[in-house]
């Protein structure tokens, strides 16, 4: 069984993709840093680190997603799919 040569779209898709699940951690930590410093924090903290939150959120989705889309490109360019 022969295997399809990796086309260099697919590369730089899985190479986007794993830089967003990176920034989605980054993110993720920086969420759980927001309010550490006081005891008792404001509403604009508690805002602040709900935003980071959803934003590391949908960074991962996207990030998940663009990997599976770029399996699917690398799939469907070996032309029969999986036979």
């Amino acid at each position: 069984m022969r295997f399809a040569r990796l086309h260099p779209t697919f590369t730089f898709l899985l190479v986007v993709a794993l830089v967003g699940i990176a920034g989605s951690i980054v993110v993720s930590l920086a969420s759980s840093d927001a309010c550490d410093q006081v005891s008792q924090p404001d509403a604009r903290c508690t805002l602040a680190a709900q935003s980071h939150e959803n934003t590391a959120l949908v960074l991962a989705i996207g990030s998940l997603t663009l990997m599976v889309s770029a399996v699917g490109f690398q799939i469907g360019r070996a032309g029969s799919g999986w036979a």
